[in-house]
């Protein structure tokens, strides 16, 4: 935005950057498959909808997943100690770095291939029972030190977000 060359742009320094097909001459998963090829071992490529040709670029290794990793040691937690849910490539990392992952049953079709189990529907607020259950059975555990805390990260425009947010 602002920028007629992408030169200019490439000398600022970015968390992310987005590509996008204007006309929508490919998916969201042709692109990230060109910008794998193109790209590998250079940067990491993601994507974070299937119905927009849109890609997210970012530094090679940065990821949700790393991401989450970090914040968590920072608390002292671990893998086990944490919770994904995801429905997009974008989630895929942390999906499989987190001990209790669920895929969004309405999500991308290999997400189920990145979580350890399926949860209900984005469409039918299927964290939320999830939720629920998993803080249920947190508050049940006897002689445990337990440590259960969400994150809530504000939404971005709607244009960016996820199904579920």
């Amino acid at each position: 935005i602002g920028v007629e060359k992408i030169e200019e742009a490439m000398k600022r320094p970015a968390l992310k950057i987005l590509g996008r097909c204007s006309n929508h001459e490919f998916t969201s998963d042709e692109m990230v498959e060109v910008a794998h090829r193109e790209l590998q071992n250079l940067v990491t490529v993601t994507h974070s909808t299937s119905r927009d040709s849109l890609i997210e670029i970012s530094a090679l290794n940065v990821s949700k997943g790393t991401s989450l990793e970090i914040m968590a040691q920072r608390l002292g937690l671990t893998a086990e100690d944490c919770v994904s849910f995801g429905d997009n490539p974008n989630d895929f990392s942390m999906l499989e770095w987190t001990a209790r992952s669920y895929a969004m049953s309405d999500g991308h079709p290999d997400a189920p291939l990145f979580a350890k189990a399926v949860a209900e529907a984005c469409e039918a607020d299927g964290v939320v029972p999830r939720r629920a259950r998993i803080a249920a059975e947190c508050t049940g555990l006897e002689n445990r030190q337990t440590k259960v805390s969400w994150v809530q990260i504000p939404r971005p425009p709607p244009v960016f977000s996820d199904v579920c947010g």
